[in-house]
This record gives structure tokens, C-alpha cells and sequence, in this order.
């Protein structure tokens, strides 16, 4: 870490009206992509983005049962949804060497930046859209009223499986069409003191124990396997547990997705 550009990169993961300040500001920066980022930051351009990876709605209606019956507070139930979402660390990595790397690059993509922010973020541009976007819910709202009337399509709306509401979010959904591939080898150790960190302490009712994690992954081949196929190798309370456990690898850095 070169302290000296340090002061001119920007790293952000939680807003995107921060983000858009420090495009403001001529900072180059480097986010997950995920959500309003997308919209924000034109990879290679104003900065990078990160991928990202959840599992697909097939999981999560767990997680939504026990927040709704109050085994979950909500922090919990955010929580162990983020412990299956994975960020590439490797391409932040790259971004972060390519930055420190070039001072030109830096300037570069921070006036970008700083143009698309005067374009884009202005209150000038921004109010116009904010006017828009009322007029059409207001037309979303006119339109929806015999909708409310039909029954509910999950039990608990209010607590319905994250990763169908936030399946728009990330970079790609891991499903059983996914192709993953192993960081070789299979390291029992790296798996087992991720599950002892404090952060994964509630993860556990949702993977399958270690050997059966480790078991698929040396399952996989050399040029990757699509989890349909993997789960057809496993017995079948592995096979059934296998995108969240692959989620979860994903994000300590076991495997990676196509």
C-alpha cells in the first residue's frame, strides 16, 4: 500500500451517493459491483468494479422462515445473507496494483469521474429525474390497486428469502447452470478456521459440515464442472445443500465461477 496514493483512490461498498462524491471530487474508485454501482461507476472508466456472486432464489427461504419467526433479528438476517456473497478479492487486487501502478491512469479516471459527475449527479440532472421517477410510481400506484387486492405469493411478505429480493444485486447468481472451478488444492484448514471466525458463527445451520464441503470440491476437475453435475455426484443431503456451500466458498476464496 502506497501511502502516497492512497489519498488518491477511493474505495466504496456501501453508497453510492458517497460514491458519486468522490467521483465529484476526481478520485478514482474501486467498488463491488453490486446494485446502484452499476449505475455509477463505468468499469475501466471512472474506476473498477468488482464482481460479485449470491446464490440464486433456490436458497434463502431458510433464512427467511427463521426471521419471520423471530429465531432471527433483523441484523442476523442480514447478516447470514451476507456470509454467502462473495466479492473477488484477486480483482480488487488488480485494480488496486493498476492504480498504484500508474499515476496516469489515476488522473485519467478520476476526470472522467469528475465530467460524468457534472453530467450526471448534478441537482440540475438529478431533479428532473426525481420528478420523472414520481410521476411513474404515481402510475405504478394507480395501476396496482386491484392488484393489492390478490392474496400475497409468500407467506411473510415483509420477510420474504433475500436472495429473491436482491437477485438483481450482484454480478452473477450461482445456480445449478453455474460452472465453478477449484483454487487448488482443496485446503481443509483455510475451510475450518473460516468457520471458527466469530464473523461465521451463525453460518453454521445453513452449510454442511466440512468433509462433506471438501468432499465436492475434490470432486471437481481441473477445468471446472457445472453444479448440476457435481450434485448429481453427491449424496443427497450434500447435493441439496451444495449452492450455498459453493456460495459460501466462493467467498473464502475456494472456488471461483466461470
Amino acid at each position: 500500500f502506497k501511502q502516497k496514493t492512497a489519498y488518491e483512490i477511493s474505495t466504496r461498498d456501501w453508497s453510492s451517493d458517497v460514491c458519486s462524491s468522490d467521483l465529484a471530487a476526481g478520485l478514482p474508485v474501486v467498488v463491488s459491483d453490486w446494485n446502484g454501482y452499476r449505475d455509477t461507476v463505468r468499469d475501466g472508466i471512472d474506476g473498477f468494479r468488482i464482481r460479485t456472486t449470491a446464490p440464486n432464489s433456490d436458497f434463502g427461504a431458510g433464512i427467511a422462515r427463521q426471521y419471520a419467526q423471530g429465531l432471527l433479528n433483523y441484523d442476523l438476517y442480514c447478516g447470514i445473507a451476507s456470509l454467502f456473497v462473495a466479492v473477488y478479492i484477486d480483482e480488487a487486487t488488480k485494480a488496486f496494483d493498476a492504480l498504484f501502478s500508474s499515476p496516469e491512469m489515476r488522473s485519467g479516471m478520476g476526470e472522467a469521474g469528475r465530467n460524468r459527475a457534472r453530467s450526471e449527479f448534478d441537482w440540475a440532472v438529478i431533479y428532473p429525474k426525481y420528478e420523472s421517477l414520481w410521476r411513474e410510481l404515481a402510475d405504478r400506484r394507480s395501476a396496482a390497486v386491484q392488484l393489492a387486492k390478490k392474496p400475497a405469493s409468500v407467506p411473510w411478505p415483509a420477510r420474504a428469502n433475500p436472495f429473491t429480493t436482491f437477485a438483481s444485486y450482484p454480478t452473477q447468481l450461482l445456480s445449478s447452470s453455474s460452472r465453478i472451478f477449484r483454487r487448488d488444492p482443496a485446503n481443509p484448514s483455510h475451510i475450518e478456521s473460516c468457520r471458527r471466525l466469530a464473523s461465521f458463527s451463525h453460518v453454521g445451520t445453513f452449510l454442511p459440515p466440512t468433509p462433506e464441503i471438501l468432499q465436492a470440491l475434490e470432486k471437481i476437475p481441473g477445468d471446472g464442472i457445472e453444479l448440476s453435475a457435481l450434485e448429481a455426484m453427491l449424496p443427497p443431503p450434500m447435493a441439496k445443500q451444495l449452492i450455498p456451500a459453493m456460495a459460501w466458498c466462493a467467498k473464502i476464496g475456494a472456488v471461483r465461477l466461470a
